[in-house]
């Protein structure tokens, strides 16, 4: 992992040639335009994690250029709460019950 932090990376030529799968906020917006590969998206993080601002601005970009329904849940738990807490057995937490609600919707359409 040491060399891939060093020098070329290998999402850079893949973005070179057109593909933005990994690195969704290197690419111009205009590459995710018209993007339709699912019916609905559901993106969570949480307002105190540092990539915070990304997670959000990844969120508004598919709003402006996706064909698809985009949600954005921003939640003040970490990005991985759901999991922990359903290890943990705790009741489920916003960003669960935000997933749960989503997922059901979906099966609903």
């Amino acid at each position: 992992m040491g060399k891939l932090s060093r020098g070329t990376l290998p999402w850079q030529e893949e973005i070179s040639s057109g593909n933005a799968w990994g690195m969704s906020l290197d690419v111009p917006e205009t590459w995710w335009k018209g993007f339709a590969a699912v019916e609905r998206i559901i993106i969570t993080g949480g307002n105190e994690e540092v990539f915070s601002d990304h997670i959000q601005h990844l969120g508004e970009m598919l709003k402006r250029t996706s064909e698809r329904g985009v949600t954005v849940h921003m939640a003040n738990e970490t990005h991985d709460g759901p999991l922990m807490g359903f290890a943990a057995g705790r009741r489920p937490s916003e960003t669960t019950e935000a997933i749960t609600d989503f997922i059901i919707s979906c099966f609903e359409e």
